[in-house]
């Protein structure tokens, strides 16, 4: 009686491409920071959306009493020479000149000023049907930070 096993090594070369195929697919948004003991950056999903110039980062929470905005990061395009597709960086008084950050919920509260920060585009096709997948880190006056990430097919608006 024969027994087959899977080493590591030929579990990883046969798992290994599914497994990152797979991951690869799976859109994924996260916040976190320590701006989270001050406001809550609990959220039930994200969207990218175009508007103009403009790309809109959204981080979205549902309730009963309607939709709240925990985190809508707003990059100004305009006179940024983005790429058709992969990376591209904004930092120091790049990022201050072309990103905004708001938030509209029930509460009321809002992020404090921004001191600098830096938004990275693993991948950016900004258009209609465009995929973009990145992440950012966002440093207040108040010495909070925040950190989020984003994947997904932008739409426009």
């Amino acid at each position: 009686m024969g027994e087959q096993r899977c080493s590591a090594a030929r579990c990883g070369l046969v798992l290994g491409p599914w497994l990152v195929a797979m991951l690869a697919a799976c859109p994924y948004s996260a916040l976190e920071g320590s701006i989270d003991s001050d406001l809550s950056l609990a959220f039930t999903s994200s969207q990218l959306r175009k508007q103009d110039d403009y790309l809109l980062i959204e981080y979205l929470r549902e309730s009963k009493a309607g939709t709240e905005k925990v985190c809508k990061v707003v990059v100004e395009t305009r006179d940024l020479d983005l790429p058709g597709s992969g990376p591209f960086d904004l930092a120091e008084q790049r990022f201050l000149d072309h990103v905004e950050l708001q938030r509209s919920t029930f509460d009321g509260d809002t992020f404090p000023a921004i001191d600098r920060g830096t938004l990275h585009f693993e991948s950016i096709e900004f258009r209609h049907g465009g995929y973009a997948r990145g992440s950012f880190d966002i440093f207040f006056v108040n010495t909070r930070r925040l950190e989020g990430w984003f994947d997904g097919i932008i739409k426009e608006i």
